[in-house]
């Protein structure tokens, strides 16, 4: 289980630590998407929250303590994330944490974008 100040994380569902309510997921998978046979092996980072709490910073404390978790236990250099193009507060939260533009590709006949980030890029704190 992880833990910040607000959120607790089991997983894969996000709680308010104060009320217990369930606020989204965060985490890694590894996923064979098709995509890219290189990255196929990554873990990929994901994060989804309830609309009711977006623009209140809790996804950027989410991914701030998923990724210094990753950066510790995952066995692997780097990590993926693929995000919509029209996402635009993902699109932030990704290049705040380190993750680069690699690609814009279609999947499943919807246009994403495939991110990359290197353990230990650009992990600023937990608010």
């Amino acid at each position: 289980m992880i833990e910040t100040a607000r959120l607790r994380l089991r997983r894969p569902v996000l709680e308010d630590k104060a009320t217990d309510s369930p606020l989204g997921q965060v985490g890694f998978q590894r996923f064979v998407r098709g995509i890219d046979a290189s990255r196929e092996a990554l873990p990929e980072a994901g994060w989804v929250l309830a609309s009711g709490v977006h623009g209140r910073g809790f996804g950027r404390e989410a991914v701030a303590a998923v990724l210094a978790w990753g950066d510790e236990h995952l066995d692997a250099a780097r990590t993926v994330a693929i995000i919509d193009p029209e996402n635009t507060p993902s699109l932030r939260v990704a290049a705040e944490f380190g993750y680069r533009e690699i690609r814009r590709v279609d999947y499943l006949m919807n246009p994403i974008v495939v991110f990359e980030r290197p353990r230990g890029g650009n992990s600023p704190g937990v608010q």
